[in-house]
């Protein structure tokens, strides 16, 4: 069992990385200050765990109810959070109910979100589910759903009480879920960290073959990096905007596909090879960088360019209403990398210079 203890200037919790998550019962300390509990989870997770979560709360004497929603990014949306919080009120839940979001990146997200605004705020525990939500979207504080204008528009900083990551999880996963959770794993080598990048490149195949040693390894890892970065950023006005590495472009493609037509890893591996080359343009790195960069993301079965039916003017209509693109009179604001692992936040970029990017991405492939 791995532990990080993380401490922000409103809050502090431990993410547990263990296997046999629900035989921790330490884990699950903080119930006991819980009244109820409400258990969120979808289709997909219901399927293999419910039973054997509601047994390990029963066994712990704790009453819950359980809300069930469809699987999928769509469902990351006003609907769903009108229909819980009417289950929330219809069975008079109230300030000492503790939320468990038991499911990937729409569920944590999701979860996060109703979980900040009921009654002004209740307490959530997290546990994730897939490997993009157990090295990324589980932890943090960022919450939203999705608008028809962007992704996560509407959404709230709320940290978690406790997260807890089960590796085992994933060996249910099919394998296009590994892959899409690589994108965000690579990311952090090639924003952060050039020593965990080199090692992503020599351990790619045992983590697509789950291997549990090496994965523990890599989640903690990526626990590590990121949450370094958010204790000293909550709210992503600064350094933490390095973690969106990608993420413009990504966002884009998820809107421009419909949500759900592409992963979320599918699409922030395109966006981060537009990312590359516009680093490229602006920092000049190296062929043998951008080569380095291509092939991770082909050994993890990721796209390496954005749909072909996708247009530079179509991105540039979908990022000026991306929430870090605010101000793009004066220009755009991307995240560039001057080599693997050191990364720069450029401000007031020329859409001209975007739409060159994106075409040498497109084209170079």
């Amino acid at each position: 069992m791995k532990k990080i203890r993380v401490f922000t200037h409103k809050n502090k919790y431990s993410v547990i990385i263990s296997k046999n998550l629900f035989k921790k019962t330490s884990f699950f300390y903080p119930l006991i200050y819980a009244k109820s509990i409400v258990i969120i989870t979808d289709t997909n997770v219901a399927n293999l765990y419910l039973k054997n979560i509601k047994s390990f709360l029963l066994k712990l004497c704790f009453k819950y109810k359980q809300i069930i929603i469809e699987y999928g990014e769509i469902n990351k949306s006003f609907k769903n959070v009108n229909k819980i919080i009417s289950i929330l009120l219809k069975n008079r839940f109230n300030r000492n109910t503790i939320i468990i979001a038991i499911g990937g990146g729409v569920i944590g997200d999701l979860s996060g979100f109703i979980a900040s605004i009921y009654q002004r705020g209740i307490s959530i525990i997290q546990i994730p589910t897939t490997l993009l939500s157990q090295v990324d979207s589980c932890m943090g504080g960022k919450t939203g759903i999705n608008h028809i204008f962007g992704k996560n528009m509407i959404g709230s900083f709320y940290q978690p009480i406790a997260v807890g990551i089960d590796p085992t999880f994933l060996y249910t996963l099919p394998k296009k879920e590994i892959f899409s959770g690589l994108s965000e794993i690579i990311k952090y080598g090639i924003a952060l960290n050039p020593k965990f990048f080199s090692w992503i490149e020599n351990n790619i195949n045992n983590i697509i073959d789950l291997d549990i040693k090496i994965l523990q390894y890599c989640i903690y890892k990526c626990c590590k990096l990121k949450l370094k970065i958010v204790s000293k950023d909550i709210y992503d006005l600064k350094a933490r905007m390095i973690l969106n590495f990608g993420h413009t472009y990504a966002h884009a493609i998820e809107n421009f596909v419909g949500y759900g037509n592409w992963s979320h890893g599918e699409a922030v591996s395109a966006g981060m090879m537009i990312s590359t080359y516009l680093s490229k343009y602006f920092t000049n790195i190296s062929d043998l960088t951008i080569s380095r960069i291509r092939n991770i993301l082909l050994t993890a079965k990721l796209p390496d360019r954005g749909p072909l039916n996708m247009h530079p003017e179509n991105y540039i209509n979908l990022i000026k209403y991306d929430k870090k693109q605010l101000n793009v009179e004066s220009g755009f604001t991307e995240i560039l990398i001057k080599s693997i692992g050191k990364s720069i936040i450029k401000n007031n970029i020329k859409e001209s210079t975007i739409c060159f990017a994106i075409e040498q991405c497109q084209s170079k492939n």
